[in-house]
């Protein structure tokens, strides 16, 4: 069991370290080209940071970060809107996007433009910019576009665009609370961290808790059966069971059942996609699985050598 613990740790050691980003130097623009571009990259101070697509996503994932939804209907446009849309809350618009956001699409705030002009070259008309895209089905999807409305002191902010925001029930259908998570919704209080409410990781907790222990009783008591057999291969075969086996069976198990009922973010679902721990778990069974192989040709060598002396 040592060895198969010293493994882990070596292999969780070179997964971390692989797993770091490498930095490296920022680009800079000579003076010339700085120059040029001074006046397109100028802000207006506008009081909501408005000014660039970018700087007006940043502060306006801010502000959903801080369940400040009064202030997130700054960002919106709500102008043109249908008449179905306009009975609907302002600030619930603003709450359901923020869910919408966390769940479906990831905001890439680099490739968002630091100019007040916003990209030139993207398909778009002058006045709009690409955010992100939303799949509502296989054969159907929501475009997130920013649109430059005027503002209040008489120059042109970012706003996310009235046809985004017409679109948010609509998205809010498929990628919103269902019926099982909604009542959780209404019992916790809102905080999440990585794109989860506070509830959403204790029914995941819960549900880790229940696999653990349903996979411990029927693989302890195969482990004890191996030991009851009282050979030398016995005790590392059952600590094999009990342990590698017993992790990546469960790794595997969370995948398919954890999600079937709590909706990953697309923080959560980025992660996952890493398969880290399911590697991990993997490569210790494989070690293991050496391990136990290289002790019964041992056993098999001493035990002919006995017999030939």
């Amino acid at each position: 069991m040592s060895k198969q613990l010293f493994h882990f740790f070596v292999i969780l050691c070179i997964t971390v370290i692989t797993a770091c980003p490498v930095h490296g130097k920022d680009s800079v623009s000579s003076p010339a080209e700085g120059d040029t571009e001074k006046q397109e990259i100028l802000k207006l101070e506008d009081d909501y940071h408005r000014d660039t697509p970018q700087s007006s996503i940043t502060y306006f994932l801010e502000v959903l970060a801080a369940e400040d939804f009064k202030t997130a209907v700054n960002y919106l446009d709500f102008r043109n809107l249908p008449a179905k849309i306009k009975k609907i809350p302002e600030e619930e618009l603003a709450k359901k996007l923020k869910i919408i956001l966390e769940r479906a699409v990831w905001i890439d705030l680099a490739a968002l433009s630091d100019k007040t002009t916003g990209f030139s070259d993207d398909n778009l008309p002058g006045y709009r910019d690409f955010l992100g895209r939303v799949k509502i089905n296989e054969h159907e999807s929501v475009d997130l576009l920013l649109q430059k409305v005027p503002g209040e002191k008489g120059f042109q902010i970012w706003k996310i665009s009235n046809r985004t925001v017409a679109k948010i029930p609509a998205m809010y259908s498929v990628h919103g609370y269902n019926e099982f998570e909604q009542k959780f919704v209404d019992i916790f209080p809102e905080y999440d961290l990585l794109g989860w409410q506070i509830w959403q990781w204790i029914f995941c907790f819960l549900i880790i808790l229940a696999l653990f222990i349903a996979l411990s009783i029927p693989l302890w008591c195969i482990g004890y059966f191996i030991k009851k057999q009282n050979t030398t291969f016995s005790l590392p075969l059952a600590s094999f069971v009990t342990g590698p086996l017993r992790l990546a069976v469960l790794l595997y198990l969370l995948d398919y059942i954890v999600f079937q009922y709590v909706t990953p973010s697309t923080a959560i679902r980025h992660l996952a996609e890493l398969h880290t721990f399911k590697l991990l778990a993997v490569l210790w069974v494989i070690f293991s699985i050496i391990d136990l192989g290289k002790d019964r040709v041992a056993q098999i060598f001493e035990k002919q050598g006995l017999q030939n002396s």
